[in-house]
Formats: C-alpha cells, sequence, structure tokens
C-alpha cells in the first residue's frame, strides 16, 4: 500500500491563536504551511483561501474554546465540499460535538499547542491509504473462507511456541487476506504505537479510522487485560480515533470483566477472531463486537 502523500497544508484558524507550534509540526513532516497569515498586502483573501483550500492536500481547521470562527467552519465547508482531507482540531474541554462520522475528516481532542496528540494525528494520515474519490465504490471486506484453517494453525504454533512475532505476523496475514482499504504495520509513534492500524470504509460511521489494533501473546490475569487495555485506550484518545482491538493469544476471559475496561477498547482473542472470520468479513465481526460492547446487543 502506498503512503498517502501530503505534501501541503491549509491553516483556517481564529486570528488570536498561536500557530507557531503547529506549523513547526508540519514543518518536521516536510508540509508546506498556507494561511492568511502569509498572503500578501492587497491580495484578495477570499480568492487566494479558495484557490487553496482547492488545491492543498490537507486543511487542518482549529477551533477555539470560547467561540467557534465563523471564518473557519466557513473555509472547512469549501475544504469538504472540494473533497480534501481535513484534520479538526478541537479542545479536549469545550462543549462541541465534533463531526466523527463525515468522510474524509480526523478530528483529534488537542489544544492548538498540542504537538504531540496533532503530530501523532498527522501520522495516522500520512500512513493512511490515499483516499479514494467520493464517486468510487467503497472497498469490501472479505470472509478467509477455508484458508482460516491454516491461519488458526498458525496461531495455535505460534501460541504454544511463546512466538509473539509469529501471532503479529499471522494477524497480519489474515487482515491482508480481507482485503481491507489499508494496514499500517507498528502504527505512529513510539509514545502511543499499536501493532497495526486498519482503515475500512464500512466502519467509518461506527468504530471509526483508523481502528488501532494491538496483539498480546499472553494476558496472565484480569489485572493484566486491563492494564493492556488501558494502554491501548490512552493511544485511541491521543490519536483522536474512536476504538481500539486489543487480541490476545493466551488470557482470561472477557465476559465477566468487559465493564470494567475502557469503553473505547474491543477485546477478543486472537483464535477466536480467526474462527469468526472464517465464514464473516472483518468489518462485520469489529461492528457486531462493537455492539456487544457499546449496546448489549449483536450477540
Amino acid at each position: 500500500m502506498e503512503p498517502r502523500n501530503l505534501k501541503t497544508c491549509y491553516i483556517s484558524a481564529p486570528a488570536d491563536i498561536n500557530l507557531s507550534p503547529l506549523r513547526d509540526t508540519l514543518h518536521q513532516r516536510d508540509i508546506s504551511v498556507f494561511n492568511p497569515d502569509s498572503f500578501s498586502v492587497g491580495d484578495s483573501l477570499s480568492h487566494l483561501a479558495g484557490s487553496h483550500l482547492q488545491n492543498v492536500d490537507l486543511v487542518i481547521g482549529i477551533l477555539s474554546k470560547e467561540r467557534r470562527s465563523d471564518w473557519t467552519l466557513f473555509e472547512l465547508g469549501i475544504a469538504w465540499a472540494n473533497n480534501r482531507q481535513i484534520l479538526l482540531v478541537v479542545p479536549p474541554d469545550a462543549n462541541l460535538q465534533p463531526p466523527w462520522n463525515m468522510p474524509g475528516v480526523l478530528v483529534v481532542r488537542a489544544s492548538p499547542n498540542g504537538v504531540e496528540a496533532i503530530g501523532f494525528a498527522l501520522d495516522q494520515l500520512m500512513s493512511a491509504p490515499p483516499r479514494q474519490s467520493l464517486s468510487l465504490p467503497p472497498l469490501k471486506s472479505v470472509s478467509l473462507g477455508t484458508s482460516a484453517n491454516a491461519l488458526i494453525q498458525a496461531a495455535g504454533l505460534a501460541i504454544s511456541n511463546s512466538d509473539g512475532k509469529g501471532l503479529e505476523d499471522v494477524i497480519g496475514k489474515a487482515l491482508e487476506d480481507s482485503h481491507l482499504d489499508g494496514i499500517v504495520r507498528e502504527a505512529f509513534n513510539k509514545s502511543a504505537r499499536a501493532d497495526f492500524a486498519v482503515w475500512v470504509d464500512a466502519l467509518a460511521s461506527t468504530v471509526g479510522n483508523p481502528l488501532l489494533i494491538e496483539v498480546k501473546l499472553r494476558l496472565t490475569d484480569r489485572s493484566s487485560l486491563r492494564k493492556a487495555a488501558m494502554k491501548l485506550s490512552e493511544a485511541v484518545l491521543a490519536s483522536g480515533t474512536r476504538f481500539g482491538l486489543l487480541l490476545y493469544g493466551d488470557g482470561p476471559g472477557t465476559d465477566e470483566t468487559s465493564h470494567a475496561l475502557p469503553f473505547n477498547v474491543l477485546v477478543l482473542s486472537a483464535t477466536e477472531l480467526l474462527e469468526d472470520m472464517r465464514t464473516r468479513s472483518f468489518a462485520t465481526v469489529v461492528s457486531q463486537l462493537r455492539n456487544r460492547r457499546v449496546h448489549g446487543v449483536g450477540q
């Protein structure tokens, strides 16, 4: 999978916000920055802004806690209408409901100076598969069928041999064979890394993209399960996405402890995932797991 090519960015933000840390974060990733502050005196602001919004690879919108800028929202509307990728930065304590379900919009809860969280989100976008035109049909993930047999056997062998890397490889092969929209291994930054990040169009409105996946060889007890789930939850929150999937080789059952786990983490044994994917797509398995976790339905 070729990574997304992000070379130019337009920042839309209220005039009183210091954008220097954000510009530095973008420059560190070789992304050129445009915003109204860089326009020359005498330039038509609306004309130049509209031109950039139609042609840049990425548009970052900054919302403030005190007020929502009408001009920022206007520019974001132009960007979305032109099928631009949007990164929306919303203050963590702002009483705003971000548009989680809009295609092409990644929401991160952070201040404009929260360079680690915003950098994490940028790394997601740069690792993501190229966006399809809105007129193209999305890819559909498929079940594994009889190929699940060999994967289940390989997973069992990795678990019995205490081979964590081997178990990750099995999960990676299952994801690749499922025809997902995009897969990145060892995703994102060192402080909030997941084993995989996957993009599935069918899950965009309920689970969100990307879905972070962490694979653990062995969770010895409920305490270790909760600790692993909390760590994945922190990575999910830092990334600005919505859910993570924790897979394990050996471990305690989750039915009795699911209520004590973070709300944004789904948990399943690796073997059970592979068994389920024999006859169902990855998207279907995750969607039903999410419904059980959130609503107690989809059993």
